[in-house]
């Protein structure tokens, strides 16, 4: 037979329920044939003949039907290739008989091996026939080249290129960086290939960082909405090369394969820009009134993030979201705050005492209820604080004050006899002489009496007594009482100078005037009685 044509695979769509495809090329046997169910995400698995399926139409040059044991799942597609194997086993032997058919059908099966390695290489990347690549081979093992990527050096040539890197998320100061890393700038949401190994430093954006140039920009969310446009006119030319590739078999099959790369590479990157937008959405929400409340949802209407942002209008803040506590957050304080914030600041030398005594204000907190009652009297704390010197004096004779406080009944005695304690103040250096003399006033006290009769106990021979009935002053002589004679010449008025007595009243016979006897009762209360008494005595 001729071969004319140059089908060598057939694919179709299950639906669940059909168990038989047909295949419309020749096969010599069962075994010539592969057949292949691609799921939907790309998985593909080889079927076993016999286990999964069978073959008809060995052998026939239209072809025939590959018979399921279990019909294929719906979107699963399945694909018949044929396979030939790459083997020659017609044996021509001198002399014998020419057998044509023998001969035709390993013709046949040569064509249908080139048709194979025809049906692999359309599906190679290759360069076109214009294309020059001075080495397309590489020498790299399995394990250098292991999680690398395979592209083009600065020659074209083909190179095994490092690996793409690591995702080290948010980009922070002091972080040692490896080449290729990739980092987000948190303030522009752009993302970052590092060029450079290097420690990093300084601040964000990365577009003004010292070390800007070890950073090569890949995702720039600010510029997303272009990228998108600009992939969309890339599907767009794409599309229009795959059109203009048509006017050649061999030159369409290469520009559709470029093509549909670029569509694909378009795609991706269209993909990228929309997700590195939409991420950046739902982070920062824009500006919003809050005159209705705050935001629940994000723009897409999805739950909101942690850390989303938004600008509030109404108010004129940024706001921040703590999904922890579900509550939008101010990122500036209020103008109350501000104020309470500049007063604390204005009194931080104060805060930074109150601070360095935390101990003494812990006590203070555990007699609060007695912080409260001085506050109420706090105008008498005001006056105690006038009197700071005063009370500095009496803290010095602390002991004096314990003393007084223990005989306060005494002090309020003399306080109600204020009168008389200024009188006596004002005759202090009388008082001081009584004191250098005490124990004589007391011998005194002891000695001479007053009263309106005569004593009759605790007496002792000498004891003077003023009997305010006769007005007579008396003289114990151990077993009575009897009146005193003075002695005329025995007292001159200058031994008596304070004495406004005449000299018929210091001749008076029969006793003491009574002129003489008010001047001697008020010399005794200062004192002065004593050498009344020795005379008289």
């Amino acid at each position: 037979m001729t071969v004319s044509s140059s089908t060598n695979k057939v694919s179709y769509s299950g639906n669940g329920s059909l168990t038989t495809f047909a295949y419309t090329f020749k096969i010599f046997d069962q075994s010539d044939v592969v057949v292949i169910l691609r799921a939907a995400d790309g998985t593909e698995t080889v079927q076993t003949i016999t286990t999964h399926y069978t073959v008809t139409g060995v052998g026939s040059a239209s072809g025939g039907n590959v018979v399921f044991g279990s019909a294929p799942a719906s979107g699963v597609t399945v694909v018949i290739l044929r396979s030939q194997p790459l083997t020659q086993g017609l044996d021509l032997v001198a002399n014998d008989p020419f057998d044509a058919e023998s001969l035709e059908e390993a013709l046949d099966k040569l064509v249908f091996m080139s048709q194979k390695h025809e049906e692999e290489l359309s599906r190679t990347i290759k360069g076109s026939r214009t294309n020059v690549i001075a080495n397309s081979e590489f020498t790299v093992s399995a394990t250098d080249r292991a999680n690398k990527l395979f592209s083009f050096d600065a020659a074209g040539n083909l190179s095994i290129a490092q690996e793409i890197g690591t995702n080290r998320g948010n980009w922070t100061t002091g972080t040692a960086y490896n080449a290729r890393d990739l980092v987000k700038d948190t303030s522009t949401n752009n993302i970052f290939i590092v060029n450079t190994a290097h420690t990093s430093s300084g601040s964000q954006p990365l577009t003004t960082n010292a070390n800007s140039a070890k950073y090569d920009l890949i995702v720039d969310a600010a510029t997303a909405t272009t990228a998108q446009t600009a992939a969309a006119a890339s599907a767009a030319t794409a599309t229009t090369k795959a059109s203009e590739a048509a006017t050649s078999a061999t030159a369409s099959e290469t520009a559709k394969t470029a093509s549909e790369t670029a569509k694909t590479a378009s795609e991706t990157a269209q993909t990228a820009a929309e997700a590195a937008l939409d991420s950046f959405d739902d982070r920062y929400l824009g500006a919003k009134s809050t005159s209705g409340g705050n935001p629940t949802v994000d723009n897409d209407g999805n739950a909101l993030i942690d850390g989303s942002l938004f600008f509030d209008t109404t108010n004129n803040v940024l706001m921040v979201y703590n999904l922890g506590t579900t509550a939008w957050l101010r990122t500036t304080p209020t103008s109350s705050d501000q104020t309470n914030i500049n007063a604390v600041n204005s009194n931080s030398s104060n805060i930074n005492t109150v601070a360095g005594v935390s101990s003494n204000v812990t006590t203070v907190a555990g007699i609060s209820s007695n912080v409260t009652t001085v506050a109420g009297i706090s105008s008498d704390v005001t006056t105690v604080a006038n009197d700071g010197t005063d009370i500095g004096t009496v803290a010095g004779i602390s002991a004096n004050v314990t003393t007084v406080a223990g005989i306060s009944a005494n002090v309020t005695t003399v306080a109600s006899i204020s009168a008389n304690v200024t009188t006596v103040a004002t005759n202090n250096a009388n008082v001081t002489t009584v004191a250098s003399n005490i124990s004589g006033v007391n011998s005194f006290a002891e000695r001479y009496k007053v009263g309106s009769s005569d004593p009759s106990s605790s007496l002792d021979e000498g004891d003077l007594f003023y009997n305010s009935s006769s007005n007579v002053v008396k003289v114990y002589n151990g077993s009575a009482w009897q009146n005193v004679a003075p002695v005329a010449t025995s007292v001159t008025v200058s031994q008596i100078s304070d004495l406004t007595a005449n000299a018929t009243e210091l001749n008076y016979t029969d006793g003491v005037t009574s002129a003489i006897q008010t001047q001697l009762d008020a010399k005794a209360s200062t004192g002065k009685a004593i050498a009344m008494a020795m005379v008289f005595g």
